[in-house]
């Protein structure tokens, strides 16, 4: 399945009653020759979510609710949140 951060990440949103107007911070990073680097512009890169390689991006979202993490297991990419108690 060929998809981008931005749709995975809006999907995990609205499940969760939310929307990007909710999000407070979002990091998105990859791994290059330098290390890890910060990569805000992947978020409509198109990546292969199904199962194969591994993308080597990165990304944690924060709005006032929850926290969104990239979750990955033998190349297939998801996004798992957990609340926040402020």
């Amino acid at each position: 399945m060929i998809s981008t951060l931005r749709v995975l990440l809006t999907e995990a949103l609205a499940e969760h009653g939310e929307t990007w107007d909710d999000l407070l911070r979002l990091d998105i990073t990859t791994v290059t020759a330098e290390g890890i680097v910060a990569a805000p512009e992947l978020v409509d890169a198109p990546l292969d979510f199904g199962f194969g390689g591994s993308a080597d991006i990165s990304f944690t979202a924060w709005t006032a609710r929850s926290v969104y993490i990239d979750v990955g297991y033998d190349g297939k990419t998801d996004c798992r949140y957990v609340q926040r108690h402020p």
